[in-house]
């Protein structure tokens, strides 16, 4: 029986159709092999990778030549860069006696006192004792021990510096500084380094010793001295981090603004005034006048030049390196100075 032209086609139809499900299966297929042949191909370059990263350097003369040359450069670097932090150290007499130092502590207040600023014209008021009360004080003011007038030394100095660094930046006042006492340790403490170095085998390093000295300052500054004097301790020749910084400001303006003028509304409102109103009330020609006066004193203004100034309260750490004691260690060997970096 001859099949119909209708059958026919629909028979050649249903035969491409799977023909075409086939070829796309066939393809879905291949592309899934190939990406999992891809993905192992990239773990396994990977795995070597990180064994080749993880490996320890092949002992050739290159390589030996290549970290001899790090360790040189390095070496170098860390030169420069210790003479470049350490060209702001300073040095302070070991002899000095505890009377003689008082006598110029209270000199170096006397003329810190006279630094300009925004009170009466001084950066502080006239008992400010610049952290160093315990032998400032008239009444109580006692003689430093030997063994703390080189520290107390350093520490008057340094506090001498930043009351310069305030005043040069237009600081309004300088509050409060604290000298912070060193923190000494348990000979328990510092006896287990030591301990613990022996069984290594360690051996101390050999060269200039680093300290550091900590300090809190509390001031009053307008804005633009508030960024004039982070950038001016930031770049200061002595090497000085700010450990932590606070600011808030000393009144809010706006909340001030308001109060007063709340009272004035409720002074305005009293029964007194109210009589004053209508004894007023013949003289209606100057009222919109007056009106005009009082809203334009209720005006609110924001200017950072007006409002009130901020408080700012810091952190200081002050590091000495030992660039000092270094170079006279090496002048007594007999070693030229190196050049400081520039």
């Amino acid at each position: 029986m001859a099949m119909s032209k209708g059958k026919m086609i629909a028979s050649v139809s249903g035969g491409v159709f799977v023909l075409a499900v086939a070829a796309l299966g066939y393809m879905l297929y291949d592309a899934y092999s190939t990406r999992v042949e891809t993905e192992e191909e990239l773990d396994g370059a990977k795995s070597a990778f990180d064994g080749h990263y993880s490996s320890p350097v092949f002992p050739s003369a290159k390589s030996i030549a290549s970290v001899r040359s790090n360790e040189t450069e390095y070496a170098e670097w860390f030169k420069i860069a210790q003479l470049f932090a350490a060209r702001g150290d300073k040095s302070f007499s070991k002899n000095e006696s505890p009377a003689a130092f008082k006598q110029r502590l209270q000199e170096e207040a006397r003329r810190l006192r006279e630094l300009p600023g925004g009170v009466d014209g001084k950066l502080v008021a006239q008992n400010f004792m610049f952290g160093f009360d315990k032998y400032l004080d008239p009444e109580r003011g006692v003689l430093p021990e030997s063994a703390a007038v080189q520290r107390l030394a350093s520490q008057l100095d340094t506090v001498a510096h930043l009351a310069e660094v305030f005043s040069k930046n237009d600081a309004v006042e300088l509050r409060e500084v604290t000298c912070v006492e060193p923190v000494k340790e348990d000979d328990e403490d510092s006896r287990k380094p030591r301990k613990n170095a022996r069984k290594k085998g360690a051996v101390a390093e050999e060269g200039p010793v680093t300290t550091s000295l900590d300090y809190r300052v509390s001031l009053i500054v307008r804005p633009a001295a508030f960024v004039d004097i982070l950038n001016a301790l930031t770049s200061d020749v002595r090497f000085m981090v700010v450990k932590s910084l606070s600011f808030r400001e000393t009144a809010d303006m706006i909340v001030d603004k308001m109060n007063a003028a709340e009272a004035a509304l409720a002074k305005k409102d009293t029964p007194s005034s109210s009589g004053r109103r209508r004894r007023r009330r013949g003289a209606q020609e100057e009222q919109p006048a007056e009106e005009e006066t009082e809203k334009k004193d209720d005006r609110l203004i924001v200017d950072p030049e007006l409002d009130a100034p901020l408080q700012m309260d810091m952190a200081i750490s002050v590091y000495d390196f030992g660039g000092i004691a270094q170079k006279a260690a090496d002048a007594s060997d007999g070693k030229t100075p190196d050049k400081e970096a520039k």
